[in-house]
């Protein structure tokens, strides 16, 4: 079990670290005025300055990632016996299951915040893509918003069912 989440707590730095690449980058190659708001036609309506934007996607991933990683400390803090978990018995029947039961709430909780990390870097891109080139249309990203709350829900569901599952898969 500490072997997967090593791996998953250094996929999660390795999003950071991207992140912070591709959004100081992003930055310099935007123009100094952004587009954040188009018409239902797709033309541009609403303007910021670059570095609003910037400093608004880099407010947004940081929040997301203080308040998961904040509510994982909490989580793993309260007894087990608070703890909603489908399958309590078995969760909280002896110290390796009970030691198992953490390694699979920080792993849930480091992946989704490397996963919405993932995300956020879609919609950078998406944004610098929209706004360097004018000329793109809107409807060609369609398809991101339902993605994104697809895979956000699977992921969401995936913490119930992997906790409704009675075996410890990595000893």
């Amino acid at each position: 079990m500490k072997s997967v989440n090593r791996i998953i707590k250094f996929l999660w730095v390795l999003s950071l670290l991207f992140f912070v690449g591709v959004l100081l980058y992003g930055y310099y190659l935007l123009p100094d005025v952004v587009c954040v708001q188009f018409d239902a036609a797709g033309n541009p309506i609403d303007y910021v300055e670059r570095k609003k934007a910037f400093y608004g996607f880099s407010g947004v991933f940081a929040l997301f990632n203080v308040l998961l990683l904040t509510l994982e400390k909490f989580t793993l803090l309260l007894p087990n016996r608070l703890k909603p978990v489908p399958n309590k018995s078995y969760w909280l029947g002896n110290e390796e299951t009970k030691q198992g039961l953490q390694y699979v709430l920080s792993d849930w909780f480091y992946g989704f915040s490397a996963f919405l990390n993932c995300w956020i870097l879609v919609f950078f891109f998406l944004f610098g893509k929209i706004n360097i080139d004018m000329h793109s249309s809107l409807l060609q990203y369609a398809w991101v918003m339902p993605t994104f709350i697809t895979m956000l829900l699977l992921w969401i569901l995936y913490l119930p069912i992997r906790l409704s599952i009675s075996k410890i898969f990595i000893r």
